[in-house]
C-alpha cells in the first residue's frame, strides 16, 4: 500500500500524500532515505527538499541517502543518476544529471530552495513536543508559510510521521471529521491528500 502511494508520487498521480505510522515501523528507512533515492533515480533532475524536527535528525536522513545514491547497486539500477563530484555534503548534494537534495530542520530557513518533492518526516519529536502549544503553532507557520512555498508547480508534498497528537501539522490538513481511516480526503488547501494510516 504504501509503495504504490509513493510509486503514485513519482509518477505524477498524486501530488499530496500523508503517511502515519507507529514508532519503530521502519517508515523513516523507507519513505525517507529509500524512497528519495528511488525518486531522483526515477525522475533523473528533480529537487528535493527534506524536513524534520532536528536539523541534525535531516540532515543524517541525507547523509544515508546520498550514501545509497553512491552505492553500485543503485548505479546498477539507475546508471544516469551517480553523485556529483562538487556537492557531497550530508545535508545537501547534488547528481550529475541535475537532481539535488537539500535537508532542514523545522523552523529552519530554505530560503532560495524549490522543490519537486517536500518531504516532511516526524515534524515534532515525541509526545512532550506534540503537546505544547508553542511547538504546534511555529511548526504549522513554518510548514504553512516557508516549507510550502518552495513546492515548484506541480511539485509533491509528503508528510511521513507518527500522530501523538489531533491538533498537529497533519491534524491541521484534514477535514474535522477525518476519523484514522486511509483513503482521500480534502484538506484546508482544498485539495485532495490521499492518507496512508497504519495503526499501531
Amino acid at each position: 500500500l504504501l509503495c504504490d502511494a509513493l510509486d503514485d508520487v513519482v509518477d505524477g498521480l498524486n501530488d499530496r500524500l500523508l503517511v502515519f505510522m507507529p514508532p519503530g515501523s521502519a517508515k523513516s528507512t523507507y519513505g525517507t532515505v529509500r524512497f528519495p533515492a528511488y525518486y531522483l533515480g526515477k525522475t533523473k533532475d528533480k529537487n528535493i527538499i527534506c524536513g524534520s524536527y532536528a536539523a541534525d535528525l535531516a540532515e543524517s536522513f541525507g547523509k544515508k541517502c546520498r550514501n545509497l545514491v553512491a552505492t553500485p547497486e543503485h548505479s546498477n539500477v539507475f546508471p544516469d543518476c551517480t553523485l556529483s563530484d562538487d556537492t557531497k555534503a550530508r545535508g545537501e548534494w547534488e547528481t550529475k544529471n541535475g537532481g539535488s537534495y537539500k535537508s532542514c530542520g523545522v523552523d529552519g530557513s530554505v530560503t532560495g530552495r524549490r522543490g519537486d518533492l517536500l518531504l516532511v518526516d516526524d515534524p515534532v519529536k515525541g509526545r512532550k513536543e506534540a503537546d505544547s502549544d508553542t511547538i504546534k503553532e511555529s511548526s504549522w507557520q513554518w510548514f504553512k508559510s516557508d516549507f510550502l512555498s518552495r513546492r515548484k508547480p506541480g511539485g509533491a508534498v509528503v508528510i511521513i510521521q507518527t500522530r501523538w497528537i489531533e491538533d498537529d501539522i497533519s491534524g491541521r490538513i484534514l477535514p474535522d471529521d477525518w476519523d484514522g481511516e486511509s483513503g482521500d480526503f480534502m484538506g484546508f488547501d482544498g485539495k485532495i491528500w490521499k492518507v496512508i494510516s497504519i495503526q499501531a
